[in-house]
């Protein structure tokens, strides 16, 4: 009997010790998380001028639980402190965009548009944000290329990134987006093919006024491999000023041939006709 009892405490013991490691690594990932938040919104507060001092009551001196939950526009899990949203549209914010925000690597959705953010989107973007969902940056100055990397957004269902000065092409790989809903990055200067994503294509309205979109619902793009093709056939052609024909300007006796037998073909059966008569 004695023995039992011991086996069982030992038991229960173990129990007691394992419970308490995973109530400590549950802590130590709260804490990740939220020094990782922290990160986040500094970034954004540091980053950008805020002349409507919306982050006044964005005070990290005073830290304590879910005090970051605290801060206007952002929204978290249970009071738990992890951000799962910030919403700042609309809030005459200028500056740069904050390369720290990819450190909220809960965040579901993002609103930053109607604001006066320029430069580039950070290329490592997509590095962070596993699991945003909605991503809103219209309406801003935001210049330089589609970052490849959001492709890594798994969930992403609204991608918005319409009324900036972003160049270059859309990368091809946002064709993995399979989730997506909306896409829309109209009044741009963007160029080249338009993705054809897996879950339908969308209307033209969503590529609107860019510089040279082409493909699916817009205009055919050009067969610019048959133009290349010519190119490189020409140069082998290059630095010999006596050459024609084929495919360069065409030969003096080739011109002249060709009108004696324009003219041989309509003369010759009019000779004929009048003979005739």
């Amino acid at each position: 009997m004695a023995i039992h009892d011991r086996s069982k405490m030992e038991r229960n013991s173990i129990l007691r010790v394992r419970l308490r490691m995973l109530i400590m690594l549950a802590c130590f990932a709260t804490i990740k998380a939220t020094e990782a938040d922290i990160s986040c919104l500094r970034s954004i507060k540091e980053s950008l001028e805020d002349p409507s001092h919306i982050f006044s009551s964005w005070d990290f001196n005073y830290m304590y639980e879910g005090f970051i939950c605290t801060f206007a526009g952002v929204e978290c899990w249970h009071d738990d402190n992890i951000v799962i949203s910030i919403h700042l549209a609309g809030k005459k914010l200028r500056g740069s965009f904050p390369v720290g925000i990819k450190n909220c690597t809960n965040m579901a959705t993002l609103d930053l548009s109607s604001n006066y953010i320029s430069g580039p989107i950070p290329s490592d973007l997509g590095d962070g944000l596993d699991f945003i969902v909605d991503l809103n940056l219209s309406n801003n100055s935001l210049s330089g290329p589609i970052p490849r990397s959001i492709v890594n957004w798994r969930y992403i269902n609204v991608l918005r990134l319409d009324n900036n000065n972003l160049t270059g092409q859309i990368p091809s790989d946002l064709t993995a987006l399979d989730r997506i809903k909306v896409f829309n990055v109209t009044n741009n200067r963007l160029s080249g093919p338009v993705p054809i994503f897996s879950n339908g294509d969308f209307s033209a309205e969503s590529y609107g006024n860019n510089l040279e979109l082409c493909g699916g619902p817009l205009k055919a793009c050009k067969d610019d491999n048959k133009h290349d093709d010519e190119g490189f056939f020409l140069s082998g052609y290059a630095n010999n000023s006596g050459l024609c024909g084929g495919p360069l300007k065409s030969c003096k006796n080739e011109d002249d041939d060709d009108l004696f037998l324009s003219g041989f073909e309509v003369g010759f059966p009019l000779f004929t006709i009048l003979n005739r008569g």
